[in-house]
């Protein structure tokens, strides 16, 4: 398979994880759902992707991560969202946020955590800066939209890096979300009013 197809192999194990889940649950069933959404059913591929991918698996299973998930009051995973950030804006029509939530639960102390797995295979301290930069806005709007559709207080948004097995936190506050919102906002002032299209979509 391409890496991307991998990629989407592992998420889909990873986003399906249960607390009561065992090794054998996650190879005879998990992985075998997983492999079936890229057209891939025999004993021989589920076999070859276990060895491809089982390390990752158990790195996750066995993380703090995994835990503090399993003891959420509540726990959304592939959670499809689509919510409306700026309307009316100098007739420009709206702007929407959709796309879908990897990990998202509501911990006992009343906020919440949002995750979102990355299957990157990176080299340098360097790489994952550009990675953790790159993906900081689509974690705070995430929270965003957690916050507007469920009424969750997000204070805690993260990266969970599959190759490494390590958890990347971005700023999540606040203050942080509300610099995002100003610069989206002149980019949406200044976008192309000529443009016929009356609803724009953002991370679709």
């Amino acid at each position: 398979m391409e890496a991307y197809e991998w990629g989407h192999v592992l998420h889909r194990v990873l986003e399906h994880l249960q607390s009561d889940h065992d090794l054998e649950y996650v190879r005879e069933h998990l992985l075998k759902m997983a492999l079936a959404s890229v057209g891939l059913t025999s004993q021989e591929a589920r076999v070859f992707a276990w060895e491809k991918l089982g390390a990752e698996i158990v790195t996750y299973m066995n993380s703090d991560l995994h835990k503090e998930c399993c003891q959420g009051k509540r726990i959304y995973s592939e959670m499809p969202f689509a919510v409306r950030l700026f309307e009316d804006v100098q007739e420009r029509g709206t702007l929407s946020l959709n796309g879908v939530i990897d990990k998202v639960w509501l911990r006992a102390d009343g906020k919440a955590t949002v995750v979102d797995f990355k299957t990157h295979k990176y080299k340098s301290a360097t790489q994952v800066k550009r990675i953790v930069e790159k993906y900081t806005p689509q974690l705070q709007l995430y929270a965003y939209a957690v916050e507007k559709l469920l009424h969750w207080r997000v204070d805690r948004a993260g990266l969970y890096m599959t190759a490494t097995g390590s958890y990347m936190e971005v700023p999540c506050d606040l203050q942080a979300r509300e610099n995002l919102w100003k610069k989206m906002q002149i980019l949406w002032t200044k976008a192309d009013s000529r443009s016929e299209e009356k609803e724009k979509r953002l991370f679709s």
